[in-house]
């Protein structure tokens, strides 16, 4: 095994026990406690945070074995023709609630293009990358372009695709694993994800039916 691969692994490890161990405790506590207790305001607080942790913990578990599938090669894809432009627009209106509490402004201004893709695949990994960045900072954040070049971009900072285990540990909502896991579904589905000029840049050739990479069923 590769040292990188031991450093990811251990990366991993690390990012899953913090969680792990917040969820027990609080459900440690909430068991300790008179029913009067826990329908009471310290409950609430230990219900809360042991559900935060583990919430943490699935969106880390799903990233890491949609990247383990994807690596292996068994990943399956479920195509069908979308329009990127309203994929982009779904990925967006999903998370305004969100992006409206951390003072974050999305703008999408992205042309119309069929693409012969996952649709569940890619609005994963555009509401994820969106995602991201709101809990990263307030601002305006911005995901324009076309099939050619889809670019997400943050108006007051650049945004920047590392490795997982280069990524600042104790990330509090789980989403430690999305670059590597949104490059890796995007190259999967035939497309290309880099940083280029402070922002990321997402690329698809347009598609006829049936000549996608990968196939509906396991390789």
């Amino acid at each position: 095994m590769s040292k990188q691969r031991l450093r990811f692994l251990s990366f991993v490890s690390h990012e899953l026990k913090n969680p792990l161990s917040t969820a027990l405790w609080s459900m440690d506590l909430l068991a300790r406690m008179s029913p009067e207790q826990r329908g009471g305001e310290r409950g609430d607080r230990l219900t809360t945070l042991g559900l935060r942790s583990l919430r943490r913990m699935r969106r880390l578990i799903e990233d890491y074995f949609s990247l383990e599938r994807m690596a292996l090669g068994v990943m399956e894809f479920h195509l069908e023709p979308i329009d990127i432009r309203l994929h982009a627009v779904q990925a967006a209106d999903g998370l305004r609630a969100l992006a409206k509490e951390k003072g974050v402004s999305l703008v999408v201004d992205v042309q119309s293009g069929i693409l012969q893709t996952d649709s569940s695949l890619l609005l994963n990994v555009l509401s994820a990358l969106l995602e991201r960045e709101i809990f990263r900072g307030g601002g305006e954040i911005r995901l324009d372009g076309s099939l050619a070049r889809l670019r997400l971009s943050h108006a007051e900072r650049p945004i920047q695709q590392v490795p997982p285990e280069e990524e600042p540990p104790g990330d509090p909502v789980g989403l430690t694993l999305v670059g590597a896991y949104a490059k890796a579904a995007v190259e999967a589905l035939g497309g290309t994800l880099v940083e280029k000029g402070g922002a990321l840049e997402m690329a698809f050739a347009p598609q006829a039916e049936g000549d996608a990479r990968s196939a509906s069923t396991p390789k």
